[in-house]
């Protein structure tokens, strides 16, 4: 159950040409849905704990969700409604994987590193690691927001499971 979009890869986390309808366009939005639906359950059950992101898909599938269930889908994926853009932690770390993915293209002679014609090479990793750490500072808040003011809310919630997010460097730790 994906929930996020290309709204969400925008600004800080920007991910070109993924919004037309050219070949390239269709392509590379085509492997941003393939990260999104590997990679935003993987973030989610990190975030909530395996059990708990089970309760919640469950939750948000009946015909009536309850409240509670589109508050907390509401707080991981805010959309701007005047923008019509979003914000998530599951879309920063999607973007990660993004970036890790992209770092190089598969061919059949191997990995090569893209080129363009009047660019100078540049790492990746200041992008990585700011966008790695503005999901940590979410995840935090909304682990926050669970454990200290709707944990009432939530019977079914483990405290224990839920994910441990620590900032990284630019060396990766």
């Amino acid at each position: 159950m994906a929930t996020l979009t290309a709204a969400y890869f925008v600004g800080e986390i920007t991910i070109p040409n993924i919004s037309g309808s050219s070949i390239t366009e269709t392509a590379n939005l085509f492997g941003l849905q393939v990260l999104i639906a590997k990679y935003e359950p993987l973030y989610m059950k990190w975030l909530l704990g395996e059990d708990f992101y089970a309760d919640y898909v469950a939750g948000l599938a009946e015909v009536s969700p309850e409240a509670r269930w589109t508050d907390l889908r509401d707080k991981i994926f805010v959309v701007d409604s005047v923008l019509e853009i979003g914000t998530s932690p599951a879309a920063n770390y999607v973007y990660c994987q993004w970036l890790k993915s992209n770092n190089s293209i598969t061919n059949t002679n191997g990995e090569f590193k893209p080129a363009s014609e009047n660019m100078t090479p540049f790492t990746m990793r200041e992008k990585y690691v700011t966008a790695y750490n503005e999901m940590v500072r979410m995840s935090l808040e909304i682990q926050d927001w669970l454990l200290y003011d709707v944990l009432e809310d939530y019977p079914e919630l483990d405290t224990d499971s839920l994910g441990v997010f620590e900032t990284i460097n630019s060396w990766g730790i």
